[in-house]
């Protein structure tokens, strides 16, 4: 593919962060990239998504120290890099900015009202991991999706440490592949406002929630987010007519009202 010859990504994993791409366009936000090397992703965002702004943010320096979570990686690994050379690669286009510094702490930009329909996070290292999913997570939107390059990296163990750890009381599954890549599908529902604000009949509430895309991206996360919560039942049921799927609701439902 275009653009992989600058970038550390197999063309196999190249080829699934461009359908991610593609598969987030309708999706509300812009797109940013944290961990950059020499701009060859960052690049196919860009062009594939002319009518997003697409931010990247690299310290071009090398990876930092590793911790004692890290298995691998060495400080300064990585460094064979330059702003100047991403910014070659992308002078033709014009949807995009690149910053030099290390995500979050050094950044400048202000990135405080923005949403996000894509992350993609190539930083390998543990830390380096929670400081880039605590900022950014509240920051994507319904259905974004946030694409972990290191996952199931052997290289990066520490990767994987991070982002079990992250996410281990959010609702989103984290979906692996068959290269070293996982990514989430980000979940926005009414569910935990809807407890805040019912507590006192919360125990007598009954909530089913009738999916008629369960094979989706979505519909997966939507099921693992039910299958965590005792008070939701999830039924997968591919009928489009909404009437047909208002009755689903009144003949599964346990309770006296709906």
């Amino acid at each position: 593919m275009k653009y992989h010859n600058q970038s550390l990504l197999s063309p196999e994993k190249f080829h699934k962060l461009y359908n991610h791409s593609i598969e987030t366009v309708g999706i509300e936000g812009d797109i940013i990239e944290i961990g950059l090397f020499r701009g060859g992703s960052f690049a196919m965002l860009c062009e594939t998504n002319p009518f997003k702004h697409v931010y990247g943010f690299d310290t071009f320096e090398g990876l930092p120290q590793h911790s004692k979570e890290d298995n691998k990686h060495v400080k300064g690994e990585f460094a064979n890099t330059s702003i100047e050379i991403v910014e070659n690669l992308v002078s033709h286009l014009n949807n995009y900015t690149i910053e030099k510094a290390r995500f979050p702490q050094e950044i400048n930009i202000d990135l405080s009202d923005k949403k996000f329909s894509l992350v993609h996070i190539d930083v390998d290292l543990y830390h380096e991991y929670i400081n880039v999913l605590n900022f950014i997570y509240d920051k994507v939107s319904k259905n974004g999706r946030i694409v972990f390059d290191d996952y199931n990296h052997p290289n990066c163990h520490g990767a994987k440490k991070a982002v079990d750890l992250f996410f281990k009381d959010k609702p989103e599954e984290i979906i692996t592949s068959n290269t070293s890549q996982a990514f989430v599908v980000k979940i926005y529902f009414t569910y935990q406002s809807l407890r805040l604000n019912t507590q006192d009949i919360w125990d007598d509430l009954e909530f089913i929630i009738i999916d008629n895309n369960p094979e989706s991206s979505e519909g997966k996360a939507v099921k693992h987010f039910c299958e965590s919560t005792k008070q939701i039942r999830y039924i997968p049921y591919t009928e489009k007519l909404t009437t047909a799927s208002r009755n689903q609701i009144f003949e599964n439902s346990e309770s006296k009202f709906c």
